[in-house]
């Protein structure tokens, strides 16, 4: 804390002096530009402007750990917290080294020097042409609130001459402890000892009261004197502990204030810290929703950012839209916020507007072969002030925004209306093998027509200058609609653009709900930016195939067609069952996969031992062989030895990502082998937060390590590098605990989000899920459960829960997932591929998982 105090007098004496040899050069008087006696340190301290507010940043930084020290871990009473930062208000110096008052104006004092330079920096940036398209005056406007930004050049990210990046650091650093610390006042008011205080003080303030009705009431003078004598003493205490908490809750909007304008400043200056600080500031303004003070001031801070920043996250704001009367201002400051996202980046913005809009789809009278498709039972409500909310911000973002504007939302709606018929149209299912049917010409003749909206399966980056030139749209389709495999028969379309580029895309209906698989691909999304962040995960090129989800209604969405891949299934045991690896490589003395599921079958009355003895025997004689799909797809040495290696650190990223967010229903059908790079892809994320774990056979594994998939990691099989990356991948996300847990929280706030399954969707999950995509292996299961009487439909699970999905992750972050003390990362790791490669726990899976696969 000496050091601290050391260091920030010689910093700020530092800059005096180089204030005063500046003014000294102007005024032509040198001598009083004469270095005062200075601390050792000062002499190593720079005298640019930046760096000195960095350097006082890292004291700050140094002085907050200082003071977790000298607190030993205590947590401070807001009384105690209110005194400290009243001292730092009124100037005068903390009574102990490396307290919040000193910490926050070192910080303060930084971001000070951060922002005058940044400002100097604006003000010598050139006029915008006059002549400038409202699209280029948007993309200047931009680049002046992002220093750095080239509007020509929107991937570039060429730092200001004031270096961008370490304002960025400064602003994030005041704005992050601000922060911390008013997270710790919110949380302290939470505690059970807050509550049993709060109940105790207002007990006591009631006993004051009725002391002094009593007082007034009475007739005595000597008894009134008593009784008055007495509240006031009662309610002293009360009176004084209410001024202290009025102080700290003063002391905590402080903390926020000061939070907010830092995070505003820091998305201002740069591009470093976004991930972090849109993610925080969405979870804290959706927490705060009620508060009308609150949305007024995040209305301030979202005004003065650019819209592209919160692209990401614009599923979840959409689903708060609503057409309630609203006296709090939350959906005044969320309709201008989504409002400028649709005119800025309609692209990113519009489908997730439309998906609520066409909530009422449901309510139409629906053809019969859609509701034979859905049963006549659609899981998902979305209320009408959903639908009128967002059908009124649409027309809201035509009215505001440009003719160009009108025009794409226009076409989309047109496009979106056109995959929602689509998705309607009749499957013939009478056919085992169905009969691929002509696009309808009038459905194509209007989807022809928009050319000003890309292609909907196409990841178009998102562009700060928002002008979105060269677009690949519609320019012509295959004449044929093919089905894929499952129950509800989704359709396969091919679309090329104008440049002749193939999109494939997945149209799915019905009880295919896509809202959920959007969301999860965010969450790998999110995994994969964390990743790139960390220089051993980037060596090793770490990270998860992504795709992209877009729902149109709720009951009809689009998923991009991940090109060059299989299902893991289709290799190994065929779609016919007489083509598959296992079938091809089969030797004397082995069984095939008919053989192993009639005897799993068998098992499953048998008590637990024996179920594991009957697993053992079944993969002793049904050995794993997906080695081979590297010998026969990579003929090189180098390109063999690349691909295994692609696939045992694409296994260990998923494996790890998965079972952090509780990924379930991995079936080998769910898993898609790229046949370019042998990477995994992960389909159908319909089951998440450990839903698996309720459904009537429980998943008990953590994610898929069976021996085929092991087999493809080669002869080190769970050790080398699978373990190392692994490992990796779990020191990365438990070091960015903070920003996953961020994600999480915004989850909750999104009310169209499924914590648990549907009872329609936990009934048929495993009923028709085996083996998903192959329809003969999920015959021969049904054949079978149907011979040994066998109920195969998981029943109701339990009620979905947010903040328990919550409280898991941060458990699993943490290392104390099912064990009593924290875990290391290493000894976490060996804990779960222990546990996904148990014959007891596999043994007891659902048949249609095929854990001998």
């Amino acid at each position: 804390a000496r050091m601290v105090r050391s260091l920030a007098d010689a910093m700020l004496a530092l800059q005096a002096h180089t204030k005063a040899a500046a003014a000294g050069a102007a005024s032509a008087h040198p001598e009083a530009a004469a270095p005062p006696p200075l601390h050792a340190a000062a002499a190593l301290l720079p005298p640019n402007p930046l760096q000195l507010a960095s350097a006082l940043s890292l004291a700050g930084k140094w002085g907050a750990k200082a003071q977790l020290a000298e607190l030993g871990g205590r947590s401070s009473s807001p009384t105690s917290i209110g005194s400290t930062s009243s001292e730092s208000s009124s100037g005068g110096r903390s009574r102990k080294g490396g307290s919040a008052d000193g910490v926050l104006a070192l910080m303060t004092h930084a971001a000070q020097v951060a922002g005058e330079q940044l400002s100097m920096w604006r003000a010598s940036l050139p006029p915008s042409p006059p002549t400038a398209t409202s699209a280029e005056a948007t993309a200047a406007m931009r680049a002046q609130l992002l220093p750095g930004t080239n509007p020509q050049a929107p991937s570039s990210n060429v730092s200001s001459p004031v270096g961008s990046a370490a304002a960025c650091k400064v602003f994030y650093c005041l704005a992050a402890f601000a922060d911390a610390r008013y997270s710790e006042m919110v949380a302290q008011r939470s505690t059970p000892e807050y509550t049993a205080y709060t109940h105790a003080l207002k007990k006591k303030k009631e006993k004051g009261d009725n002391l002094r009705a009593q007082a007034k009431v009475t007739s005595s003078l000597e008894t009134r004197r008593i009784l008055d004598h007495l509240a006031f003493k009662t309610l002293q205490p009360v009176l004084a502990d209410e001024e202290a908490r009025g102080q700290a809750f003063q002391l905590e909007l402080r903390f926020r204030s000061i939070a907010l304008s830092n995070y505003k400043r820091c998305l201002q200056a740069g591009h470093l810290y976004d991930l972090q600080v849109v993610y925080r500031l969405v979870a804290m303004w959706l927490s705060l929703s009620s508060d009308p003070e609150a949305n007024a001031a995040f209305g301030r801070v979202f005004e003065e950012l650019p819209a592209f920043k919160f692209v990401p996250l614009v599923y979840q704001m959409a689903s708060r839209v609503s057409n309630k009367e609203d006296s709090t201002g939350f959906q005044a400051v969320l309709s201008s916020l989504l409002v400028c996202m649709v005119c800025d980046h309609p692209y990113h913005a519009l489908y997730p507007l439309f998906a609520l809009k066409n909530g009422s789809l449901k309510n139409k009278k629906l053809p019969p072969d859609l509701l034979s498709i859905t049963g006549g039972v659609l899981e998902h409500e979305v209320d009408k002030d959903k639908v009128e909310g967002a059908q009124l911000l649409l027309e809201s973002a035509a009215a505001m925004g440009s003719k160009e504007t009108r025009e794409t939302i226009s076409q989309c709606d047109q496009v979106v209306n056109a995959y929602c018929e689509i998705s309607e149209i009749k499957v013939d299912k009478s056919n085992h093998d169905l009969q691929p049917i002509a696009f309808p010409q009038g459905i194509w003749r209007r989807m022809k027509l928009a050319t000003k909206v890309a292609i909907v399966s196409y990841q178009l980056p998102v562009d700060p200058t928002c002008t979105y030139a060269d677009i690949p749209y519609m320019a012509s389709t295959d004449s044929k609609i093919t089905f894929a495999g499952g129950v509800n028969c989704p359709k396969i379309l091919k679309f090329f653009d104008q440049y002749g580029q193939l999109h494939k895309q997945l149209v799915k209906a019905g009880s295919d709900d896509t809202r959920q698989d959007a969301v999860m691909q965010q969450f790998f999304g999110l995994v994969n930016a964390l990743l790139a962040r960390d220089r051993e995960a980037c060596k090793r090129q770490l990270g998860m195939v992504t795709y992209k989800v877009v729902p149109f209604s709720p009951i009809a969405g689009l998923i991009e067609w991940v090109q060059n891949t299989m299902p893991m299934s289709e290799y190994l045991i065929g779609p016919r069952r007489k083509e598959g690896a296992h079938r091809r490589h089969q030797k004397l003395g082995q069984i095939s996969n008919m053989v192993a599921l009639q005897e799993y079958s068998a098992a499953e009355q048998k008590s637990a031992e024996q179920r594991v003895q009957v697993y053992k025997a079944i993969c002793a004689r049904f050995p794993p062989v997906l080695h081979h799909f590297f010998l026969e797809s990579f003929h090189q040495p180098a390109s063999w030895f690349a691909a295994r290696t692609t696939y045992t650190r694409s296994v260990a990223v998923t494996s790890m990502a998965g079972w952090l967010i509780g990924l379930g229903d991995r079936h080998s059908s769910n898993i898609l082998l790229d046949t370019r790079t042998a990477a995994v892809v992960h389909i159908d994320l319909g089951v998440a937060f450990e839903q698996g774990r309720f459904l009537r056979t429980p998943e008990l594994v953590p994610f898929r390590m069976t021996p085929d998939v092991m087999d493809g990691c080669g002869i080190a099989g769970c050790e080398g590098p699978l373990r190392r990356s692994c490992e990796l991948t779990m020191q990365v996300l438990r070091s960015s605990k903070e920003a996953l847990l961020q994600v999480i929280e915004v989850f909750i706030h999104d009310p169209l989000f499924r914590w648990a399954l549907s009872h329609v969707k936990a009934q048929k999950r495993q009923q028709e899920d085996r083996h998903a995509g192959a329809a003969a292996d999920e015959q021969q299961a049904l054949a079978i459960m149907q011979q040994q009487g066998h109920e195969g439909a998981g029943q109701v699970v339990g009620n979905g829960d947010a903040e328990r999905a919550v409280l898991r992750v941060k458990q699993k972050l943490e290392g104390v997932d099912g064990s009593s003390t924290s875990q290391g990362v290493q000894a976490q790791v060996s804990s779960l591929l222990a546990e996904a490669q148990d014959p007891e726990k596999l043994s007891r899976m659902f048949i249609g998982w095929a854990s001998w696969v």
